[in-house]
């Protein structure tokens, strides 16, 4: 994000005059998130004082001073789509909290309740991995599937780019990623608590990683599993990662993006840290175009991302695998434990000729299969029982003729 001024690495707070009405109080690590009044695109982060040690100052001073090694690309990308530190504020020598940027407007909305509609701020990923039903009640737009693909794009690049560089940013949550309503766009904040190198556990719920169990250290292969996890929850609109990593699956087949669910399918599946794929692939999948399968149906007529549930469709509930004759989407998507499997079905298709081992014969075809004969209309089955007993008659008669002949 661009400033109206530059800002040292390093600013006194009482160079910063007057601030203005706290923003928040008492979240997480800091005691107050407070906007400068004579540049309101800048805020000021004021810390709790355990945060104010040596080493932390150290540390920020590393974050802060990234983006001057770094490329053009970077550099924007981290200024468009994440709220990077921009100096530490001391009193004196002692350090007391961080300057980072304001996120822009576009990435806030004013919610409707039942009460009418609320005040514009600061709009959380929350309501990204939601339902477009849900999102409709609160007067968001229903998002489609390649709208929330371009808001997880711009976080997983800047994801990318952590990890890349050794930054460990560990605390993935609904509340840490902003997305703009209008632009679908992603933006990460809490920037200023990454670390370079591991960090130590800290209990994230729902976020837990199952690799990364509590004592071990969290690092960039925990980031790997928690960035996924946000992702597919944000694609889906589901929280439960189970029938949410299997809508993905089957949406971003049907969508021509099969390489997105199979790739955040081996990240949260992968039985060993290390066999996580890199951000880095993640950011590259929810980029890369693919090819729909023949046949495959759109997720949604109307392009949602509904998940499991079908949406102006007579068709079953959450299928777990397609068989030949539906009309869903070709590809078979895994079961989330398993790894991906080919889209080609496991069964033969009804055009493969039977085998001479089950090739039907004509002594076992079912009854239904042959014409039905005539219904007994006009007496058919009464005349050719009257020519019969009247040609017995005749044999009897010949048969009686001739013993009176022979005696």
């Amino acid at each position: 994000m661009t400033t109206s001024k530059s800002y040292s690495a390093v600013v006194d707070l009482g160079t910063l005059g007057p601030l203005g009405e706290p923003l928040s109080k008492d979240d997480g690590e800091s005691l107050e998130i407070v906007p400068l009044v004579r540049d309101p695109l800048v805020l000021f982060k004021r810390y709790r004082p355990e945060r104010c040690v040596p080493a932390e100052a150290e540390r920020l001073d590393r974050l802060i001073a990234l983006p001057r090694r770094l490329g053009a690309d970077d550099v924007r990308r981290l200024r468009e789509a994440s709220c990077w530190p921009l100096s530490r504020v001391v009193r004196g020598t002692d350090t007391v909290g961080v300057l980072i940027p304001r996120a822009p407007t576009k990435f806030g909305a004013a919610l409707t309740s039942l009460t009418g509609v609320g005040d514009v701020k600061p709009l959380a990923v929350d309501w990204l991995a939601k339902t477009p039903e849900q999102q409709a009640t609160r007067g968001l737009p229903r998002t489609t599937f390649a709208q929330r693909l371009r808001v997880c794009q711009d976080i997983a690049a800047v994801a990318a780019i952590l990890e890349r560089e050794s930054v460990v940013y560990a605390d993935w949550s609904y509340a840490n990623a902003l997305w703009s309503p209008t632009e679908f766009r992603g933006y990460l904040i809490d920037v200023d608590g990454c670390s370079f190198g591991q960090r130590p556990w800290v209990k994230t719920v729902n976020w837990e990683d199952p690799l990364t169990p509590q004592g071990v250290d969290v690092d960039n292969y925990t980031d790997r599993f928690r960035l996924a996890l946000l992702v597919i929850r944000c694609l889906s609109g589901e929280r439960d990662i189970a029938p949410a990593l299997e809508a993905v699956l089957r949406v971003s087949a049907a969508e021509g993006k099969a390489v997105v669910g199979q790739t955040l399918n081996q990240v949260v599946t992968a039985r060993r840290r290390t066999d996580r794929p890199s951000v880095a692939r993640i950011r590259d999948a929810l980029s890369q175009s693919g090819t729909s399968a023949p046949g495959a149906a759109p997720a949604d007529p109307n392009g949602h991302v509904v998940g499991w549930k079908p949406v102006g469709r007579a068709a079953p509930a959450r299928p777990s695998t397609p068989t030949p004759g539906q009309t869903r989407p070709a590809p078979a998507a895994p079961r989330p434990a398993a790894p991906s499997r080919p889209s080609t079905p496991a069964r033969p298709a009804p055009s493969t000729r039977p085998t001479p081992s089950t090739r039907p014969t004509p002594s076992v075809r079912p009854a239904p299969a042959r014409p039905a004969p005539p219904a007994p209309s006009g007496g058919s089955y009464w005349g050719i029982g009257i020519v019969a007993l009247v040609i017995l008659g005749l044999m009897v008669w010949g048969i009686v003729a001739l013993i009176g002949a022979i005696f």
